[in-house]
């Protein structure tokens, strides 16, 4: 029976060394688990952090969607306004206008009689000259009077 007992003991022995490593195991793929689970966890956090960046951008589509819809009005209305604009032989004529207008040196000149036209101080102090002179003459009597 002793023989049977030390047998046990020692198969125990061995089962109780089995058990330890496998509790070690245990320990291990606990660890690895947790740190599944926190990868997992950052990656939630980085597909929420993507689904609102998609939110985002598709604000910002909406938005360039009517940019280019009022860009696309606004063309429009550029191409019928070209539309009405002079053609070339319009333009010709209007050049062919240009070319009879007096150059710059005959500006010149008409500033130059502009500039030899009276001011209006000086015309007022003729027209005072003038009413005065008239004052005299119509009372010259009045003058003469009251000089004697």
């Amino acid at each position: 029976m002793e023989a049977r007992v030390a047998a046990l003991e020692t198969k125990f022995d061995k089962i109780d060394g089995k058990l330890d490593r496998l509790i070690d195991a245990v320990s291990m793929v606990k660890l690895d688990i947790v740190r599944v689970d926190g990868r997992v966890s950052t990656i939630d956090a980085k597909v929420s952090a993507l689904n609102l960046d998609v939110t985002e951008i598709k604000g910002r589509m909406t938005a360039s969607e009517q940019a280019f819809s009022l860009l696309s009005s606004d063309v429009a209305e550029i191409k019928g306004r070209v539309a009405t604009l002079p053609s070339a032989s319009d333009v010709a004529e209007i050049k062919g206008r240009i070319a009879t207008l007096p150059s710059a040196e005959a500006f010149g000149h008409l500033r130059g009689r502009v500039d030899s036209l009276p001011t209006t101080a000086r015309i007022a102090s003729m027209l005072g000259i003038a009413v005065g002179i008239i004052t005299i003459a119509n009372n010259w009597q009045t003058v003469l009077a009251f000089f004697k």
